[in-house]
């Protein structure tokens, strides 16, 4: 679907990235286009709920936008780069809050840039809350997974001072992108063509400016076999293609005609679509064994895997280092699958399909496994002596 953002979604050949002010202006323009009552609305109220850490309890100007209403923004415009002290990203003023979101979309600027910038623009805001008797919520918008505390504490330390309950609150782009889609959702959003093909567009950026968050695997198993469908396709329209450029280019070097490269070279293995994907984790203490997470999206696993790695190149003592493992009191089958590789040890702790298939549902049972195995790799005696407590070792496992 063509939409008013084609330029910033689709540029083929070209690595492009809008600046910082291009891409608040598309994704805060549209929402000051689209309706009040069934976008903006319930997008202030998820903004006002959209707290990290909890960190925002017991704050009036939170509550307030918790609580608002379509009389209260009925006509408010949203405002960008409006001339005031330190002029910020975004301000929506309302009967009660002031809502102001300065946008940090990539993190350039060094710490005290980002604190003077953050302090100036937030007494300015209070200043002009105060004027007009309004209570004021200011939001730092960024991209990354943590709070950036560091900038955050220090200009409320500098704010504090002078403002006594001066309070920044904190939200993430991703959290932007899931409020969106769910509104996106809704009937009166879906009843209307023209507000659903704008939000729809606008979603469409964030997520192709590299901003949106999880979704998860859908469709647990049957997913990752239309995945593996869809790769032996694709594999096979290679192989047609070489086959055949291989016949053209052979014909046309009779003529004269001769065959200078390709791009990609379709020839070079590495060069067609992965069809696994592998990341590695290492704690800093650790020489050896490694934490890896797999995603196979074609091979007879077909899903995904977590496992601790532990590479071996002398097969008595990998032998041994088994005996240990299973003989500690840490150890459970139940919970852990230990396979005796042909160069080493891999202690699996993989998920099951259903814990992968929302965003939110994903990022957590990845992270806990790998973490469950991590606390598993200390707790074995038996594993110290590759975790920096006694002998190390060179080798690596390659990907």
């Amino acid at each position: 679907m063509t939409s008013i953002y084609q330029a910033e979604i689709y540029q083929p050949g070209r690595y492009r990235r809008l600046y910082e002010n291009q891409f608040t202006s598309r994704v805060f323009g549209a929402l000051a286009m689209l309706p009040q009552k069934t976008v903006l609305l319930p997008f202030l109220k998820e903004l006002a709920k959209g707290t990290t850490q909890g960190e925002d309890e017991n704050d009036k100007a939170i509550d307030e936008m918790k609580n608002l209403d379509y009389l209260d923004i009925f006509r408010q415009p949203i405002e960008l780069w409006k001339p005031m002290v330190g002029i910020p990203d975004v301000i929506i003023n309302t009967k009660k809050v002031l809502i102001v979101i300065e946008v940090k979309k990539d993190n350039e600027q060094p710490l005290e840039k980002y604190v003077e910038e953050l302090v100036k623009q937030y007494r300015g805001a209070s200043k002009k809350a105060k004027d007009k008797k309004q209570d004021l919520a200011y939001f730092l918008l960024t991209k990354g997974y943590k709070r950036p505390a560091g900038i955050i504490e220090k200009a409320q330390k500098e704010l504090r001072r002078t403002i006594k309950d001066a309070t920044i609150h904190w939200r993430r782009w991703p959290q932007v992108w899931k409020w969106l889609a769910a509104i996106s959702e809704h009937k009166d959003v879906k009843a209307d063509s023209t507000v659903k093909s704008l939000l729809e567009a606008t979603i469409r950026l964030i997520k192709d400016e590299k901003m949106s968050g999880s979704t998860g695997f859908k469709n647990g198993q049957e997913g990752w076999e239309e995945v593996q469908k869809a790769f032996t396709i694709l594999r096979e329209r290679y192989e047609d293609i070489e086959t055949t450029m291989g016949e053209v280019k052979s014909e046309l070097e009779e003529e004269k005609i001769f065959f200078e490269d390709a791009d990609p070279d379709l020839t070079k293995k590495c060069n067609y679509l992965p069809c696994s994907l592998k990341y590695r984790f290492r704690c800093n203490e650790w020489e050896n064994p490694c934490l890896e997470i797999h995603f196979d999206l074609v091979g007879p696993d077909k899903g995904v895997s977590i496992g601790l790695w532990w590479e071996f190149d002398d097969k008595e003592e990998k032998d041994d280092r088994i005996a240990k493992i299973r003989e500690g009191k840490n150890y459970s089958p139940d919970k852990f699958e230990l396979s005796n590789e042909e160069d080493g040890i891999w202690i699996d702790n993989s998920p099951d399909f259903e814990d992968l298939e929302t965003g939110e549902g994903a990022v957590t049972t990845l992270v806990k496994r790998t973490k469950d195995l991590r606390d598993f790799a200390n707790a074995i005696a038996t594993l110290r002596e590759a975790t920096g407590y006694g002998e190390t070792r060179k080798k690596r496992r390659k990907l």
